[in-house]
């Protein structure tokens, strides 16, 4: 499957710009949501997290997590590009109603404070 993030960055002017050729400011980057679908018999750890993170109301950062993901070349051997992610909170977790295969999917959804990209010279 392919996997896709987007992530706007809108350009504002500076406030004492007044010509158009000005380098505009960039302001804060409002992360997207990171959605991940698995299958519904390996959830059990990210069902807990949910449990104390939301229901329990243990969200400290120190009970954030980190993560990365990979994506791999044509042989599956090989990574062109890796996105780590830190700050992750997880916000929501359900039974994925998108599943159209005979096992179970669970789809959990996280917030980040920060992705981080690597691009990975070519083997």
């Amino acid at each position: 499957s392919v996997g896709e993030i987007d992530i706007p960055i809108p350009l504002t002017a500076s406030p004492d710009a007044e010509c158009s050729l000005c380098t505009p400011v960039i302001p804060k980057i409002n992360y997207p949501s990171v959605s991940i679908v698995g299958s519904e018999a390996f959830a059990t750890t990210w069902f807990a997290w949910h449990q104390t993170f939301v229901i329990a109301g243990q969200h400290e950062d120190a009970d954030e997590k980190s993560g990365t993901l990979d994506y791999l070349d044509s042989t599956l051997k090989g990574t062109l590009l890796s996105l780590s992610f830190t700050g992750l909170g997880i916000t929501s977790i359900s039974t994925d109603p998108a599943s159209t295969d005979a096992i179970a999917s669970v789809r959990a959804t996280m917030y980040a404070e920060k992705i981080t990209l690597t691009l990975l010279p070519p083997p």
